[in-house]
C-alpha cells in the first residue's frame, strides 16, 4: 500500500484551522467485421455508399484535395502534408514572422488513386517556439498559418485522444451521417491543446481511398490537423503496410529500421514526458522485440509521465472482455515500467478502470455506437462505463453498456500531476460537457468551517481515483494511525466530524490501491 499523507492540523479553540499539506510520490480471437470479436453474431448495419464525403465537389474545381495539414511535430521541427490533383515542384516557406524567410522542399508520392501526396520536413528549429508556414505554389485563399514546436523542458501541456471515428453515425443523427465527428475534431482544434494521439481505426476500411477521403482526409486532417498535428496508433480498420490511408501520415515509426513514416509502433517524447504508440499490425512483434527496450530506455525512465496506446484494449466489458495476449504480455510490462495510463478504443464507447498503478482508458466513441452489444464480463477494477453507468450518459438497457457515448479525453499535464477529461457529444454534435475525470493527483483533504459549530465540522476531499481509508492520530510523527469511518470507494467524499471526532488531531487518507 502507498500512503499519501495530507495533513490537517484541527485547533479547538475558535475554529482556529492550521492546514499543513505534503504532496505524494508518487490469442487471437475470431474476427468478424475486421475486428477482434467473440463467437456471436454483431449487429452492424452496412454503411453508406461510396461517398467523397463533404468536399468532394469542391475538389473537383479546386488542385487541393487536401489542405495542408501537420504531421510528426517535436522540438526541433514537424512535418507538413497536403494532397493535390496534379504533380508540381512545391515548399514549405517558414519562419519566426509571416514574412517566413526559409523555403524546404517537398516529395512527391502518387496516392495510387489519382491524386498525389506532397510531405515537406521541416528539421533544425528552435525548441518550444512559435512559426509561421505557408504552401507555395499557392491558391490565394490559402493563407499562412502557425505551428509550435515541442518543449524540452518540464512545462505545461495538454494533449487530446480519440479512437475510432471510421464510418458514418448510422442514423443517430439523420440530418448529418458525419456528425458528431466532424464537431469533435473543431473542438479538439478549438480547445487549444498541442496535439493530439489516436488509438486507431481512422477509416470502415483504410485500403479504400473512398473511406480515406470521406473519414480521414475530410474530417481528421480538415478540422483538426490544419492546426494541431496528430500521431497515430494505428488500428485494424486501418488495414496493412500499404493501405492508401497509412500514406498520408508521417509518423516517428519512420525512424526505425524496416518501418515507413505511416507503418509500425514508434514512441515520442513531449516536454518531458514520454509517449508510445503501438500499430496493430506490428503490436505482437514489436511487443516481443521492440517494447521492453523503448519503456526500460533512458527517455521513459526519467519521464515524468508515461502514455501507451494501442487500438485493442487488454480490459473490456462490453462485446468482448478485451485481449488475453495483450493482459499476458503488454500489462507485466506496464506495470514493471510504471506506464501511467494505456489508452485504447476497439469498442466504440467510454469506459476506464485503475489497476497495479496503471489507468485503463477506452476512449471509442468517435463515431458510430456499440448500442446493440452486449455485457460479456465485470472486471472488478474497471469502474465507469462497461458495467457502471456514467451520469449524462443513457443506457439502453440493463445488459447494455453504461459508457455509449461519442467522446474525446482531453488530458492537461503539468510538471506534478495529469488530469484526464472525457468530453461528451450528442449525436448532433454539440458537446455536453465533461462526464468523466481521472487523475495522477492524490486526494486533497480540506475543512468546510461554513456552518461549523462546537459540535461538528465538515471535512471534504477531492481527487485520486479511490478507495481510499481516512484516518486520524493525535501526533503524525509518532503516531498511531486509526481508520475513521469506513473505506470509500471513489476519489472523492465528506465527513462530517461530530463531537467524539473534532478534538485536536491530524487526518489523513490511506490509498488503498493495489501495489
Amino acid at each position: 500500500m502507498r500512503c499519501p499523507t495530507v495533513a490537517l492540523a484541527c485547533g479547538w479553540l475558535g475554529w482556529n484551522l492550521a492546514r499543513a499539506a505534503s504532496p505524494v510520490g508518487s490469442l487471437s480471437l475470431p474476427v468478424q467485421d475486421g475486428r477482434f470479436a467473440p463467437d456471436q453474431p454483431r449487429a452492424i448495419a452496412a454503411p453508406p455508399g461510396d461517398s467523397g464525403g463533404e468536399t468532394a465537389a469542391r475538389a473537383s474545381r479546386d488542385s487541393f484535395r487536401t489542405l495542408p495539414y501537420l504531421q510528426n511535430v517535436h522540438s526541433r521541427g514537424i512535418t507538413v502534408m497536403w494532397e493535390r490533383d496534379g504533380q508540381q515542384e512545391a515548399r514549405v516557406e517558414y519562419g519566426a514572422s509571416a514574412n517566413h524567410g526559409f523555403a524546404v522542399p517537398a516529395t512527391v508520392e502518387a496516392s495510387g488513386f489519382g491524386t498525389f501526396i506532397y510531405r515537406a520536413v521541416i528539421d533544425g528549429l528552435e525548441p518550444d517556439r512559435e512559426y509561421h508556414f505557408r504552401v507555395a505554389p499557392t491558391e490565394a485563399d490559402v493563407p499562412d498559418r502557425v505551428f509550435r514546436t515541442a518543449p524540452e523542458e518540464l512545462t505545461a501541456f495538454s494533449f487530446a485522444v480519440w479512437s475510432d471515428s471510421q464510418g458514418v453515425n448510422r442514423g443517430a443523427y439523420a440530418p448529418d451521417p458525419y456528425e458528431p465527428t466532424v464537431s469533435m475534431m473543431a473542438h479538439m482544434a478549438a480547445s487549444g491543446i498541442d496535439f493530439a494521439v489516436t488509438a486507431g481505426d481512422l477509416a470502415e476500411d483504410g485500403a479504400s481511398y473512398a473511406d480515406t477521403r470521406a473519414y480521414y482526409l475530410d474530417r481528421v486532417a480538415r478540422h483538426l490537423g490544419q492546426t494541431v498535428p496528430w500521431f497515430v496508433a494505428w488500428g485494424n480498420h486501418d488495414r496493412g503496410r500499404d493501405a492508401v490511408i497509412r500514406k498520408f501520415a508521417d509518423l516517428p515509426s519512420k525512424d526505425r529500421r524496416g518501418f515507413t513514416p505511416g507503418y509500425g509502433s514508434y514512441s515520442f517524447d513531449y516536454a518531458g514526458c514520454h509517449f508510445v504508440c503501438l500499430d496493430y499490425a506490428t503490436m505482437r512483434t514489436d511487443i516481443t522485440v521492440w517494447l521492453e527496450s523503448d519503456l526500460s530506455s533512458e527517455a521513459s525512465r526519467n519521464a515524468r509521465f508515461t502514455f501507451l496506446f494501442v487500438h485493442v484494449p487488454p480490459y473490456c466489458e462490453l462485446w468482448f472482455d478485451g485481449d488475453s495476449d495483450l493482459r499476458s504480455r503488454l500489462v507485466p510490462l506496464l506495470e514493471r515500467y510504471g506506464v501511467d495510463v494505456c489508452f485504447s478504443g476497439h469498442t466504440h464507447e467510454y469506459s476506464r478502470g485503475y489497476r497495479h498503478h496503471v489507468h485503463y482508458c477506452v476512449t471509442g466513441g468517435g463515431s458510430w455506437l456499440d448500442l446493440p452489444e452486449q455485457l460479456v464480463v465485470d472486471w472488478p477494477h474497471m469502474t465507469v462505463g462497461g458495467q457502471h453507468a456514467i451520469p449524462g450518459v443513457s443506457r439502453p438497457g440493463e445488459d447494455r453498456g453504461g459508457g455509449l457515448i461519442n467522446e474525446y479525453v482531453r488530458v492537461e499535464v503539468t510538471p506534478a500531476a495529469f488530469t484526464a477529461r472525457m468530453i461528451g457529444f450528442d449525436p448532433s454534435g454539440k458537446a455536453v460537457g465533461v462526464l468523466d475525470e481521472f487523475s495522477s493527483a492524490p486526494p486533497l483533504l480540506s475543512l468546510d468551517a461554513s456552518g461549523a459549530s462546537r459540535a461538528s465540522l465538515l471535512l471534504r476531499w477531492s481527487g485520486g481515483v479511490g478507495p481510499f481509508q481516512l484516518q486520524r492520530t493525535v501526533d503524525p510523527m509518532a503516531g498511531p494511525w486509526e481508520d475513521f469511518g469506513s473505506v470509500r470507494n471513489t476519489g472523492g467524499g465528506s465527513v462530517r466530524l461530530g463531537s467524539s471526532g473534532i478534538e485536536p488531531a491530524f487526518f489523513r487518507l490511506l490509498d488503498l490501491r493495489e501495489p
